[in-house]
Protein backbone atom coordinates (compact mmCIF):
# COMPACT_ATOMS: atom_id res chain seq x y z
CA UNK A 1 0.00 0.00 0.00
CA UNK A 2 2.87 2.23 0.93
CA UNK A 3 3.81 1.93 -2.75
CA UNK A 4 0.93 1.74 -5.12
CA UNK A 5 -1.03 4.75 -2.68
CA UNK A 6 -0.43 8.41 -2.24
CA UNK A 7 -0.30 8.18 0.97
CA UNK A 8 1.48 11.66 2.39
CA UNK A 9 3.16 12.72 5.81
CA UNK A 10 0.25 15.72 5.88
CA UNK A 11 -3.00 13.61 5.37
CA UNK A 12 -5.35 13.47 8.12
CA UNK A 13 -6.74 9.92 7.96
CA UNK A 14 -10.02 9.15 9.91
CA UNK A 15 -11.08 6.04 10.71
CA UNK A 16 -14.81 4.83 11.36
CA UNK A 17 -14.01 0.90 11.78
CA UNK A 18 -12.81 -1.04 14.35
CA UNK A 19 -8.71 -1.19 13.71
CA UNK A 20 -8.95 -5.20 14.82
CA UNK A 21 -10.31 -5.33 11.18
CA UNK A 22 -9.46 -3.84 7.85
CA UNK A 23 -9.06 0.35 9.67
CA UNK A 24 -6.08 -1.09 10.60
CA UNK A 25 -4.34 -2.24 7.62
CA UNK A 26 -5.07 1.46 6.70
CA UNK A 27 -3.38 3.20 10.03
CA UNK A 28 -0.31 1.49 9.53
CA UNK A 29 1.16 2.65 6.04
CA UNK A 30 -0.04 6.17 7.22
CA UNK A 31 1.52 6.43 10.27
CA UNK A 32 4.55 5.16 8.74
CA UNK A 33 4.57 8.01 6.54
CA UNK A 34 4.08 10.57 9.21
CA UNK A 35 0.35 11.19 8.86
CA UNK A 36 -2.44 12.17 11.97
CA UNK A 37 -4.88 8.63 12.66
CA UNK A 38 -8.09 9.83 13.75
CA UNK A 39 -10.26 7.16 15.33
CA UNK A 40 -14.11 8.23 15.06
CA UNK A 41 -16.18 8.32 18.16
CA UNK A 42 -18.99 5.45 18.39
CA UNK A 43 -18.36 4.58 14.42
CA UNK A 44 -21.12 7.19 14.16
CA UNK A 45 -21.70 8.55 10.61
CA UNK A 46 -22.59 11.86 12.31
CA UNK A 47 -19.24 12.08 14.11
CA UNK A 48 -17.50 11.02 10.87
CA UNK A 49 -18.79 13.95 9.19
CA UNK A 50 -18.23 16.30 12.29
CA UNK A 51 -14.74 15.00 12.12
CA UNK A 52 -14.22 15.61 8.96
CA UNK A 53 -15.47 19.52 8.97
CA UNK A 54 -13.63 20.36 12.01
CA UNK A 55 -10.19 18.47 12.03
CA UNK A 56 -9.86 19.22 8.26
CA UNK A 57 -9.66 15.48 7.87
CA UNK A 58 -8.27 14.41 4.04
CA UNK A 59 -8.64 10.49 3.75
CA UNK A 60 -11.24 8.62 5.68
CA UNK A 61 -11.92 4.86 4.71
CA UNK A 62 -14.91 2.41 5.10
CA UNK A 63 -17.12 -0.09 4.01
CA UNK A 64 -19.54 0.00 1.28
CA UNK A 65 -22.07 -0.04 4.03
CA UNK A 66 -20.53 3.52 5.53
CA UNK A 67 -20.93 4.72 2.18
CA UNK A 68 -24.28 4.28 1.50
CA UNK A 69 -25.18 6.07 4.44
CA UNK A 70 -22.84 8.61 4.29
CA UNK A 71 -24.24 9.66 0.73
CA UNK A 72 -27.79 9.06 1.79
CA UNK A 73 -27.43 11.19 4.73
CA UNK A 74 -30.37 13.51 5.35
CA UNK A 75 -28.13 16.37 5.85
CA UNK A 76 -24.73 15.98 4.42
CA UNK A 77 -25.03 19.22 2.78
CA UNK A 78 -24.54 21.37 6.10
CA UNK A 79 -21.01 19.66 6.80
CA UNK A 80 -18.19 21.29 4.91
CA UNK A 81 -16.61 18.12 3.29
CA UNK A 82 -14.17 20.07 0.95
CA UNK A 83 -10.87 18.82 2.83
CA UNK A 84 -11.08 15.18 1.67
CA UNK A 85 -8.96 13.94 -1.68
CA UNK A 86 -9.35 10.32 -0.99
CA UNK A 87 -11.37 8.02 -0.24
CA UNK A 88 -10.80 4.30 0.42
CA UNK A 89 -13.51 1.10 0.54
CA UNK A 90 -13.66 -1.97 0.31
CA UNK A 91 -14.56 -5.58 2.47
CA UNK A 92 -17.95 -6.00 0.41
CA UNK A 93 -19.51 -5.33 -3.09
CA UNK A 94 -20.38 -1.76 -3.45
CA UNK A 95 -24.17 -0.94 -5.00
CA UNK A 96 -23.82 1.07 -8.08
CA UNK A 97 -26.19 3.37 -6.90
CA UNK A 98 -23.91 4.19 -3.85
CA UNK A 99 -20.79 4.39 -6.04
CA UNK A 100 -22.55 6.68 -8.98
CA UNK A 101 -23.57 9.22 -5.68
CA UNK A 102 -20.23 9.13 -3.96
CA UNK A 103 -18.51 9.82 -7.61
CA UNK A 104 -20.92 12.56 -8.06
CA UNK A 105 -20.26 14.21 -4.68
CA UNK A 106 -16.72 13.81 -4.03
CA UNK A 107 -15.44 13.52 -7.27
CA UNK A 108 -12.80 10.84 -8.69
CA UNK A 109 -11.07 10.23 -5.33
CA UNK A 110 -12.06 6.96 -4.32
CA UNK A 111 -10.01 3.77 -4.85
CA UNK A 112 -11.03 0.40 -3.82
CA UNK A 113 -9.20 -2.55 -1.92
CA UNK A 114 -9.33 -6.12 -2.07
CA UNK A 115 -8.35 -8.47 -0.01
CA UNK A 116 -8.46 -11.41 2.42
CA UNK A 117 -7.43 -12.36 6.13
CA UNK A 118 -5.39 -14.91 4.21
CA UNK A 119 -3.61 -12.14 2.49
CA UNK A 120 -3.29 -9.37 4.90
CA UNK A 121 -6.11 -7.59 2.68
CA UNK A 122 -3.63 -6.06 0.22
CA UNK A 123 -3.80 -8.28 -3.21
CA UNK A 124 -5.87 -5.98 -5.69
CA UNK A 125 -6.38 -1.91 -5.89
CA UNK A 126 -8.80 0.05 -8.13
CA UNK A 127 -6.88 3.27 -8.91
CA UNK A 128 -9.29 6.29 -8.66
CA UNK A 129 -8.89 6.95 -12.79
CA UNK A 130 -9.78 3.26 -13.07
CA UNK A 131 -13.23 3.38 -12.12
CA UNK A 132 -14.17 4.95 -15.20
CA UNK A 133 -14.17 3.21 -18.71
CA UNK A 134 -13.30 4.41 -21.83
CA UNK A 135 -16.35 5.86 -22.29
CA UNK A 136 -17.06 7.47 -19.44
CA UNK A 137 -19.01 5.16 -17.60
CA UNK A 138 -18.85 4.14 -13.89
CA UNK A 139 -16.94 0.68 -13.60
CA UNK A 140 -19.78 -1.52 -11.36
CA UNK A 141 -17.40 -4.72 -10.06
CA UNK A 142 -14.33 -3.86 -10.83
CA UNK A 143 -11.74 -4.61 -8.04
CA UNK A 144 -8.55 -3.05 -10.23
CA UNK A 145 -5.27 -4.36 -10.56
CA UNK A 146 -2.67 -6.28 -8.15
CA UNK A 147 -0.50 -4.53 -6.01
CA UNK A 148 3.31 -4.17 -6.53
CA UNK A 149 4.76 -7.48 -5.27
CA UNK A 150 1.37 -9.46 -5.59
CA UNK A 151 0.78 -12.12 -8.56
CA UNK A 152 -2.48 -13.13 -9.22
CA UNK A 153 -4.15 -15.15 -11.83
CA UNK A 154 -7.55 -16.37 -12.54
CA UNK A 155 -7.78 -20.39 -12.46
CA UNK A 156 -10.35 -23.05 -13.70
CA UNK A 157 -11.10 -25.57 -11.67
CA UNK A 158 -8.28 -27.49 -12.55
CA UNK A 159 -5.94 -24.99 -11.82
CA UNK A 160 -4.88 -24.20 -15.18
CA UNK A 161 -5.61 -19.80 -16.04
CA UNK A 162 -8.20 -18.88 -18.12
CA UNK A 163 -8.67 -16.90 -21.05
CA UNK A 164 -9.12 -13.21 -20.66
CA UNK A 165 -12.67 -12.68 -20.09
CA UNK A 166 -13.63 -15.68 -18.65
CA UNK A 167 -14.99 -16.42 -14.94
CA UNK A 168 -12.14 -18.16 -12.48
CA UNK A 169 -11.40 -18.60 -9.14
CA UNK A 170 -8.58 -15.72 -7.89
CA UNK A 171 -5.42 -17.26 -7.02
CA UNK A 172 -2.69 -14.55 -4.93
CA UNK A 173 0.95 -15.35 -4.40
CA UNK A 174 2.77 -12.74 -2.63
CA UNK A 175 5.34 -12.80 0.54
CA UNK A 176 2.25 -11.65 2.47
CA UNK A 177 0.05 -14.33 2.38
CA UNK A 178 -0.14 -17.04 5.32
CA UNK A 179 1.68 -20.07 6.19
CA UNK A 180 -2.07 -22.22 6.91
CA UNK A 181 -4.53 -22.27 9.07
CA UNK A 182 -4.28 -22.63 12.79
CA UNK A 183 -4.04 -26.87 13.38
CA UNK A 184 -6.57 -27.30 10.40
CA UNK A 185 -4.15 -29.20 7.79
CA UNK A 186 -7.08 -30.51 5.54
CA UNK A 187 -8.39 -26.93 4.69
CA UNK A 188 -4.94 -24.79 4.47
CA UNK A 189 -4.41 -27.65 1.93
CA UNK A 190 -7.43 -26.73 -0.35
CA UNK A 191 -6.71 -23.53 -0.02
CA UNK A 192 -2.74 -23.34 0.09
CA UNK A 193 -2.08 -24.99 -3.50
CA UNK A 194 2.03 -25.19 -5.10
CA UNK A 195 2.78 -21.60 -3.33
CA UNK A 196 -0.95 -20.00 -4.59
CA UNK A 197 -3.70 -19.05 -2.17
CA UNK A 198 -7.09 -19.96 -3.75
CA UNK A 199 -9.38 -17.01 -2.45
CA UNK A 200 -12.76 -18.78 -2.88
CA UNK A 201 -13.74 -15.51 -5.19
CA UNK A 202 -14.65 -15.88 -9.05
CA UNK A 203 -13.35 -12.70 -11.48
CA UNK A 204 -12.44 -12.33 -14.92
CA UNK A 205 -9.49 -10.13 -16.20
CA UNK A 206 -8.96 -8.48 -18.67
CA UNK A 207 -6.25 -8.10 -21.12
CA UNK A 208 -4.33 -5.16 -20.00
CA UNK A 209 -4.85 -6.58 -16.13
CA UNK A 210 -7.89 -4.86 -15.40
CA UNK A 211 -10.07 -7.67 -12.70
CA UNK A 212 -13.80 -8.21 -12.15
CA UNK A 213 -15.73 -9.33 -9.90
CA UNK A 214 -18.23 -12.12 -10.48
CA UNK A 215 -18.93 -13.61 -7.44
CA UNK A 216 -17.65 -16.07 -4.33
CA UNK A 217 -17.95 -19.25 -5.80
CA UNK A 218 -19.79 -20.93 -2.96
CA UNK A 219 -22.60 -18.54 -3.72
CA UNK A 220 -22.87 -19.28 -7.78
CA UNK A 221 -26.38 -20.78 -7.93
CA UNK A 222 -27.43 -23.03 -10.86
CA UNK A 223 -31.19 -22.57 -12.26
CA UNK A 224 -32.48 -24.09 -15.04
CA UNK A 225 -28.99 -25.18 -15.82
CA UNK A 226 -28.11 -21.98 -16.48
CA UNK A 227 -25.37 -20.64 -13.74
CA UNK A 228 -25.94 -17.17 -11.93
CA UNK A 229 -23.77 -15.26 -9.64
CA UNK A 230 -25.44 -13.05 -6.92
CA UNK A 231 -23.08 -10.68 -7.62
CA UNK A 232 -23.98 -9.53 -11.24
CA UNK A 233 -27.34 -9.85 -9.87
CA UNK A 234 -26.99 -7.44 -7.15
CA UNK A 235 -25.37 -4.84 -9.26
CA UNK A 236 -28.13 -4.43 -11.65
CA UNK A 237 -30.77 -4.24 -8.78
CA UNK A 238 -28.72 -1.85 -7.29
CA UNK A 239 -28.68 0.10 -10.41
CA UNK A 240 -32.18 0.61 -10.01
CA UNK A 241 -33.13 4.26 -8.86
CA UNK A 242 -34.97 3.31 -5.73
CA UNK A 243 -32.76 0.60 -4.60
CA UNK A 244 -30.45 1.06 -2.11
CA UNK A 245 -28.87 -2.37 -1.02
CA UNK A 246 -29.31 -5.76 -2.41
CA UNK A 247 -28.13 -9.25 -1.89
CA UNK A 248 -29.05 -12.41 -3.62
CA UNK A 249 -29.21 -15.62 -2.48
CA UNK A 250 -29.79 -19.21 -4.19
CA UNK A 251 -32.51 -21.48 -2.47
CA UNK A 252 -33.88 -24.99 -3.49
CA UNK A 253 -36.60 -25.40 -6.07
CA UNK A 254 -38.43 -28.20 -7.19
CA UNK A 255 -38.77 -26.77 -10.86
CA UNK A 256 -35.67 -25.13 -11.34
CA UNK A 257 -33.18 -26.81 -9.12
CA UNK A 258 -32.13 -23.35 -7.83
CA UNK A 259 -34.02 -20.64 -7.28
CA UNK A 260 -32.20 -16.71 -7.17
CA UNK A 261 -34.17 -14.86 -4.19
CA UNK A 262 -33.49 -11.25 -3.74
CA UNK A 263 -33.51 -8.97 -0.49
CA UNK A 264 -33.30 -6.14 -0.94
CA UNK A 265 -33.63 -2.35 1.35
CA UNK A 266 -34.92 0.86 -0.79
CA UNK A 267 -33.92 4.27 -0.85
CA UNK A 268 -35.18 6.08 2.24
CA UNK A 269 -38.99 7.66 1.08
CA UNK A 270 -39.67 5.60 -1.37
CA UNK A 271 -42.88 2.85 -0.63
CA UNK A 272 -41.53 -0.78 -0.29
CA UNK A 273 -42.71 -1.96 -3.25
CA UNK A 274 -40.76 -4.67 -5.22
CA UNK A 275 -42.83 -4.89 -8.38
CA UNK A 276 -41.34 -2.03 -10.18
CA UNK A 277 -37.73 -3.40 -9.01
CA UNK A 278 -38.73 -6.22 -10.87
CA UNK A 279 -40.33 -4.80 -13.57
CA UNK A 280 -36.77 -2.88 -14.01
CA UNK A 281 -34.75 -5.53 -13.53
CA UNK A 282 -36.29 -8.13 -16.43
CA UNK A 283 -35.62 -6.47 -19.15
CA UNK A 284 -31.66 -6.40 -17.96
CA UNK A 285 -31.63 -9.62 -16.50
CA UNK A 286 -33.87 -12.16 -18.59
CA UNK A 287 -33.36 -15.72 -17.04
CA UNK A 288 -30.94 -14.62 -14.10
CA UNK A 289 -34.42 -12.36 -12.55
CA UNK A 290 -34.74 -13.57 -9.17
CA UNK A 291 -37.85 -15.31 -8.84
CA UNK A 292 -38.79 -13.48 -5.44
CA UNK A 293 -38.28 -10.06 -4.25
CA UNK A 294 -38.31 -9.36 -0.69
CA UNK A 295 -38.48 -5.77 0.62
CA UNK A 296 -36.64 -5.25 3.90
CA UNK A 297 -36.14 -1.78 6.03
CA UNK A 298 -32.22 -2.82 5.75
CA UNK A 299 -30.30 -6.40 5.07
CA UNK A 300 -28.37 -8.01 7.95
CA UNK A 301 -25.14 -7.40 7.78
CA UNK A 302 -22.12 -9.09 10.21
CA UNK A 303 -19.48 -7.38 12.61
CA UNK A 304 -17.20 -6.55 9.36
CA UNK A 305 -19.80 -5.39 7.51
CA UNK A 306 -20.50 -8.12 4.74
CA UNK A 307 -23.75 -9.39 4.41
CA UNK A 308 -24.83 -11.76 6.54
CA UNK A 309 -26.34 -14.04 3.85
CA UNK A 310 -26.78 -17.21 6.23
CA UNK A 311 -29.54 -14.98 8.58
CA UNK A 312 -31.08 -14.57 5.18
CA UNK A 313 -31.69 -18.19 4.66
CA UNK A 314 -32.62 -18.61 7.81
CA UNK A 315 -35.26 -15.94 7.59
CA UNK A 316 -36.73 -18.03 4.65
CA UNK A 317 -36.41 -21.17 6.06
CA UNK A 318 -38.52 -20.50 9.04
CA UNK A 319 -41.00 -18.42 7.16
CA UNK A 320 -41.49 -22.02 5.25
CA UNK A 321 -41.21 -23.85 8.62
CA UNK A 322 -44.42 -21.41 9.50
CA UNK A 323 -46.10 -22.20 6.17
CA UNK A 324 -45.86 -25.84 6.67
CA UNK A 325 -47.27 -25.56 10.44
CA UNK A 326 -50.67 -23.72 9.21
CA UNK A 327 -53.61 -25.59 9.46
Amino acid sequence: MLIDWDIRGDDIIAHIGPLSHASGTYFMPWFLRGATNVIVEDGSIDNLLSAIEELKVTVFTCEPTVLTRIVNHPDIDRFDLRSLRAIGYGAEPIPRNTLEKALDRFGPILTQNYGLTEAMMTCITLAPEDHFAEDGSVRIAALGRAYTFVEVVIRDPDGQPVSPGEIGEITVRSEHIMGGYWRMPEETARTLRDGWLWSGDLARMDEDGLITLAGRSKDMLISGGFNIYPQEVEAVLTSCPTVLEAAVIGVPDPEWGEAAIAFVSTVPGVPADAGPIAEFCKPILGFKTPKRFIVLASLPKNNTGKFDRNSLRDSLAAEEDQRHDRP
